[in-house]
């Protein structure tokens, strides 16, 4: 994953976040930093900035490829390409938002930054519970969301995966992904079944 993040975001972000009391968003944001491996850092700070924060110095603890110095401006014009996976954490709203959320690109900048988690994890967060039986067939059209999303989908569930005499690939993953996709979005994606 790539993640873009403001020297400012993280100044203000370090200031409000303890560890005895934090949102359930601060938390999220936290372990983005903490926990997740194989993240390239690009920051418009420099790397003693970096070595001073808290936050940043986790980051680049566990992931060896960091980019100091980054003019996000310059960087986040209209013919930027973004490849899938990316993060952009800013102090504030920019002019580029627009054209980088129409690519998939998920931005957050400071002041709306609970908000706008909270609002994406509704926003995606489905539950089904296959044991009701008003649920079968399962009407693919609730994953709706997915059309709005560019570059890379992970698919993990074993129900949708599922080539079984009850359960079967062509009535369930191929009528999610049907039912569901922007035929006009390119997309990569991911299959993980865990049996």
């Amino acid at each position: 994953m790539d993640l873009f993040v403001e020297k400012e975001f993280i100044e203000n972000f370090e200031i409000e976040y303890t560890p005895e009391k934090y949102s359930e968003i601060q938390k999220i944001i936290f372990d983005i930093f903490s926990k997740y491996a194989r993240i390239k850092l690009f920051a418009n700070a420099s790397k003693d900035f970096i070595q001073e924060s808290e936050l940043l110095s986790r980051i680049t603890d566990i992931n060896t490829q960091s980019t100091f110095n980054v003019e996000f401006n310059k960087v986040f014009t209209s013919d930027y390409n973004p490849n899938p996976q990316k993060l952009v954490f800013t102090e504030k709203n920019h002019s580029w938002f627009s054209t980088l959320r129409n690519k998939g690109v998920l931005c957050f900048y400071y002041n709306t930054l609970e908000s706008d988690i909270r609002e994406f994890i509704e926003d995606t967060e489905i539950f089904i519970d296959l044991s009701d039986k008003e649920n079968i067939p399962i009407d693919w059209k609730v994953f709706n969301y997915l059309n709005k999303i560019r570059g890379m989908i992970l698919i993990t569930d074993n129900y949708v995966l599922s080539d079984t005499y009850s359960q079967r690939i062509k009535d369930n993953l191929a009528q999610l992904l049907s039912k569901n996709l922007n035929k006009d979005n390119p997309y990569k994606i991911f299959f993980y079944n865990q049996i």
